[in-house]
C-alpha cells in the first residue's frame, strides 16, 4: 500500500481513540415527535430544510431553508445529531455567538497541536479534518445557528463507499493482539462528510481476517443499519466487495453506488404499463390531439444521442414567423403513482458517464416510444409560438399533439448549414430544412442579443469531450466545443422552458413547481470583485446583466478565461421549489433574469419534467387543481434536486475519471502551462485550461530554501533547492509530514489578499512566472505562468490528477 493509499485511508492518526464507539455519559438528544415539530414549525420555531455537510470539514454543516435568504449553521457532530447530508431535517435555532465561539476556539485549538506537533488523532481532530485545495467558507461568519431536532425524512437506499479497517486491541505499547475475538471493524468512507462505521463481525465479510492486507486495498460498499442515541458512530453492514482501487471499472461502480445511481433493470411491474411494440397511436387519441404531422419539423442532437425528445418547427408567415418546440409526450405512457412513475421518480434524472448512460425511463420509451425518431408518428407536448421577424413573441399557444420528424440532425449537421454550407443530399427535403435552420438562427441570434441586454448573465465552466476506441479506453481528451448549432436550440428550449413557468405558475400559485438561480455568495463575489480591481479589471456585481456586460468589456483570451474561472466560484446551483414556498421576489432565477421559470423541454430524462407536463396539461383544461398538493410538490423538488445534485457529481466523476485513464496512458511525462489565478503567503493556485484543473501548491510540499510573499505587490518568490526535482513519491513523503499542519493553518477563502494599489490598465496576457536561474528563484503574481508535470494518483480512490512545478534548477 502506497503511503498516499494509507494516509487517505487512516488520516495519519497515531492513536485508537478515535475508534471509540461509546463513551460513559455521551447521547445524541433523541427526536421530538412529527406532531412536535409540525406544531413548532407553525409557530415559527422550527425550519424544514436540507441538510449539506461541508465537503472538506466535516465540522461544519448547514441546513437550505427555501423560504429563507440564509442558511442555517449547524455547527460539530452533537448539533447534527446523527443526520446525514442530503437528509430533510427539523432545524431548531439557536443562538449564534456561542456556537460560533465554540468553533473557533475548536479551530485554535487544532492548529495549536500541529503547530505544536501534537498528532495524537482526537475525535475533535478528526472532525476538522479538510482537504488541501478546497475552496471553503472558514471564516464567514453566518446568520444564523441551529441544531437538528428531528429527521423527517431520510435518502432512500443510501450506501457509502470506502474501506474496512480491522482493529485489533492493543497488548502493550507497540505490539496489537492477533486473536480474532476481540477485534472490531471499522468502515472508512470516501466521502468524508459522512463519520466511520462501526461493523459488528457479523455484517463484515467472512473472509476479512484471512486477508487483512487485502481488503486495505478493496474498495467495498456499506449501509448504516443503526445509529442510537448513545453511540458516538452508526453500526453498519458491508454489503460488496467492489474491488482494487485504481481499477477503472472497479471506480466506475464505486461512482455509482456513491452516488445512488440505479443499475438495475425496471421491475417488470413498471414495464407492464408500456404498450406493446410496434406501437400505433390509437386513432380515439389522434382526435383529441394538434395534428402537426404534415408540418416540416426535424430534430438537432448529439450525433450519438437515441432519446430524441425535442423537435423544432418555423413557418414562415406574412409578418413574421410560426415557431414550434415539439417535446416527447413521456406522461402519456407515465402515469401518476403507478409503478413505473415510482420507480422513475425515484430515479429522478438520467445519469451520462463518459462510457454508459443509465436511464431514467426504460429503453422501450427513451428509444423508441418517446423518441422522436424521423418518419415515425410521435405524441408531443408543443409550445407554439408567433413571432416578429426580431423573435419577439406575439402570441403564444400549448397543445397536446401529433408530430412526424423529418430529419434527425446532429449539431455539426446545423452548424454546416449555419456556415453556409449544405446538409447531406440524401436527407428528406434537406433544401427546405436548410431554410429552416438559417430563419431558426436568425431568430435565435436576435433573442440572444435582446436576453443579454436585458440583464441576462452566461458563465460557462468547462466541460471535457472524450473520444473512445472499441476498448473504451479514452484516445482523445479536449474541451466540449460549442457551437453556433448549440445556441440555436438552446434560445428555443428556454422560451419554452420560461413560458411554460409563466402559465401553470398563473394556473397554480401555491403548488406549480419551478426552478429557481439564487444570486451570487455576497461575501465571495465581492472578494473577486475585489480582487479584480487591483488587477486593473472593472466588475460591477449589482446584477447578472452588469456582471455580464463587465465581462463583454473584456477582450478574449486566457486572462478573461482565468477570470471568469474565479467568478464561478461565488455563483450557486439552480434549484427546483415549490411556487407556494416563496413570495414573487424570490422566484427569479438569476442568471436568466427571468420571474419565472421551470424544466418542460426534457421529460425523458428529468422527473421534474413530467410533473410540468402534468401541471400543464391541467392548466390548459382549467382543472382547479394541478393534481399535486403544495406539501407533495415541496416533497418532489426536494427529491428532484437531489437526484439532480448526484447525477452531476456522478458525471463529474466519470469525467475525472477517464481524465486520469488518458493522462495515465503516456510514458512520457505531460507537461503543460498553467496559469495561476490565486497568490497567498503559503500557497499558490493554479489553473490548466486544457484539461480544467485547479490546484493548490503549498510552499511547505515544495524543495523550497524559503519563500517570501511580497505583499504590496502580491507576489511570491520561491528560492528553489538545485538539482531537486518535484514528482509523485516525493512530494507524497514531504507532503504527508506537513499536510496536516498545512489543513490546520489553511482558515481562510482561496482569494487572493491583494493589498496593492489599481494596476495602471488591465493585463491584456497572460506573462510567464520570472525566473532567475543564478539565485534560483521564481516569481509569481496572478495571472503569471509556470510549466508544471501532471501525474495521476492512482492509488487514491477516487484517483487523483496532481500538478507538480517544474525545479527551474533542477
Amino acid at each position: 500500500m502506497s503511503p498516499d493509499h494509507y494516509q487517505q485511508y487512516t488520516n495519519g492518526r497515531g492513536s485508537k481513540r478515535w475508534l471509540d464507539y461509546t463513551f460513559d455519559g455521551f447521547s445524541y438528544p433523541e427526536y421530538r415527535s412529527q406532531q412536535e415539530i409540525d406544531t413548532q414549525v407553525t409557530n415559527g420555531y422550527v425550519k424544514i430544510g436540507v441538510l449539506r455537510v461541508n465537503r472538506s470539514n466535516r465540522y461544519d454543516a448547514y441546513v437550505s431553508v427555501n423560504e429563507m435568504d440564509e442558511d442555517i449553521y449547524i455547527g460539530s457532530d452533537l448539533r447534527r445529531n446523527r443526520a446525514f447530508d442530503g437528509d430533510i431535517v427539523a432545524v431548531e435555532f439557536i443562538e449564534l455567538e456561542p456556537v460560533w465561539n465554540e468553533r473557533k476556539e475548536a479551530r485554535r485549538r487544532y492548529a495549536s497541536k500541529f503547530n505544536n506537533g501534537d498528532s495524537n488523532g482526537s475525535n475533535e481532530v478528526e472532525e476538522l479534518e479538510n482537504d488541501e485545495g478546497e475552496d471553503e467558507d472558514f471564516e464567514a461568519k453566518p446568520k444564523y445557528a441551529g441544531k437538528v431536532v428531528g429527521i423527517v425524512q431520510k435518502q432512500k437506499d443510501r450506501v457509502f463507499v470506502g474501506y474496512l479497517h480491522v482493529d485489533r486491541p492493543t497488548t502493550d505499547e507497540n505490539q496489537n493482539d492477533n486473536s480474532n475475538e476481540d477485534a472490531r471493524f471499522w468502515f472508512q468512507p470516501l466521502d468524508r462528510r459522512a463519520p466511520l462505521f462501526y461493523i459488528p463481525h457479523a455484517n463484515a465479510p467472512a473472509d476479512v481476517y484471512e486477508n487483512e492486507e487485502k481488503y486495505k486495498n478493496l474498495l467495498v460498499v456499506a449501509k448504516t443499519i443503526s445509529w442510537l442515541a448513545n453511540k458516538t458512530r452508526p453500526a453498519g453492514k458491508i454489503l460488496r466487495v467492489l474491488g482494487q482501487v485504481g481499477d477503472v471499472n472497479v471506480e466506475t461502480k464505486a461512482i455509482l453506488a456513491e452516488c445512488g445511481i440505479a443499475t438495475e433493470e425496471f421491475s417488470p411491474a413498471a414495464l407492464a404499463a408500456l404498450p406493446p411494440l410496434p406501437y400505433i397511436i390509437p386513432q380515439a387519441e389522434l382526435s383529441k390531439r394538434l395534428d402537426k404531422r404534415d408540418t416540416l419539423t426535424f430534430t438537432i442532437d448529439p450525433s450519438t444521442a437515441k432519446d430524441l425528445d425535442d423537435a423544432l418547427h418555423i413557418t414562415p408567415l406574412a409578418n413574421g414567423f410560426e415557431v414550434g418546440v415539439h417535446i416527447a409526450d413521456v406522461s402519456h405512457f407515465v402515469r401518476p403513482n403507478t409503478p413505473l412513475d415510482t420507480e422513475a421518480k425515484d430515479r429522478g434524472t438520467s445519469t451520462y458517464l463518459i462510457d454508459r448512460v443509465l436511464p431514467m425511463l426504460p429503453e422501450v420509451l427513451c428509444q423508441d416510444l418517446c423518441s422522436l425518431n424521423p418518419g415515425e408518428d410521435r405524441l408531443t407536448f408543443s409550445v407554439i409560438w408567433r413571432m416578429d421577424t426580431e423573435a419577439r413573441v406575439l402570441e403564444t399557444s400549448f397543445a397536446k399533439s401529433v408530430i412526424r420528424s423529418s430529419a434527425k440532425l446532429a449539431y455539426e449537421d446545423a452548424q454546416k448549414v449555419i456556415d453556409g454550407g449544405h446538409l447531406d443530399p440524401t436527407i428528406p427535403r434537406a433544401s427546405e430544412i436548410e431554410e429552416c435552420i438559417k430563419n431558426l438562427m436568425a431568430l435565435a441570434r436576435h433573442r440572444r442579443r435582446r436576453r443579454f441586454l436585458q440583464g441576462a448573465l452566461a458563465l460557462e465552466s468547462l466541460r471535457l469531450s472524450f473520444q473512445l476506441n472499441s476498448d473504451g479506453d479514452p484516445v482523445k481528451v479536449g474541451p466540449y466545443a460549442v457551437l453556433d448549432a448549440h445556441k440555436l436550440v438552446e434560445e428555443f428550449m428556454l422560451e419554452a422552458n420560461t413560458s411554460t413557468a409563466k402559465k401553470i405558475s398563473e394556473s397554480f400559485p401555491a403548488e406549480s413547481l419551478l426552478r429557481r438561480h439564487r444570486g451570487p455568495i455576497i461575501r465571495r463575489m465581492d472578494q473577486f470583485v475585489s480582487m479584480a480591481e487591483k488587477l486593473g479589471f472593472h466588475i460591477d456585481p449589482e446584477s447578472a446583466g452588469t456582471l455580464q456586460r463587465s465581462f463583454q468589456a473584456i477582450p478574449d483570451g486566457p486572462v478573461k478565461q482565468a477570470l471568469l474561472t474565479l467568478a464561478i466560484r461565488p455563483m450557486q446551483r439552480a434549484k427546483y421549489f415549490c411556487a407556494g414556498t416563496l413570495d414573487s421576489e424570490r422566484r427569479k432565477h438569476y442568471a436568466l433574469n427571468e420571474p419565472v421559470y421551470t424544466h418542460f423541454t426534457s421529460p425523458i430524462r428529468r422527473y421534474a419534467d413530467i410533473i410540468v407536463h402534468r401541471q400543464l396539461d391541467h392548466a390548459l383544461k382549467s382543472r382547479k387543481s394541478s393534481g399535486y398538493s403544495k406539501k407533495s410538490i415541496q416533497s418532489i423538488t426536494h427529491h428532484c434536486n437531489y437526484r439532480k445534485e448526484l447525477a452531476s457529481r456522478a458525471e463529474e466523476q466519470s469525467s475525472h475519471l477517464y481524465l486520469c485513464r488518458y493522462l495515465s496512458t503516456s510514458s512520457d511525462p505531460w507537461v503543460v502551462s498553467a496559469t495561476v489565478i490565486v497568490v497567498e503567503p503559503d500557497f499558490i493556485e493554479i489553473y490548466q485550461p486544457t484539461y480544467g484543473l485547479k490546484n493548490r501548491l503549498f510552499v511547505e510540499d515544495m524543495p523550497l530554501d524559503r519563500s517570501e510573499y511580497l505583499s504590496d505587490e502580491n507576489t511570491v518568490v520561491w528560492y528553489w533547492k538545485r538539482g531537486v526535482t518535484v514528482d509523485l513519491e516525493t512530494h507524497i513523503r514531504r507532503s504527508h509530514r506537513t499536510s496536516r499542519k498545512k489543513r490546520a493553518n489553511n482558515d481562510h477563502d482561496a482569494t487572493p489578499s491583494i493589498k496593492s494599489k489599481p494596476l495602471c490598465a488591465p493585463p491584456r496576457e497572460l506573462i510567464p512566472s520570472l525566473i532567475h536561474k543564478q539565485h534560483c528563484t521564481q516569481k509569481f503574481s496572478v495571472f503569471s505562468t509556470l510549466n508544471v508535470r501532471l501525474q495521476v494518483n492512482n492509488h487514491r480512490s477516487p484517483p487523483t490528477v496532481d500538478a507538480y512545478p517544474i525545479n527551474p534548477v533542477a
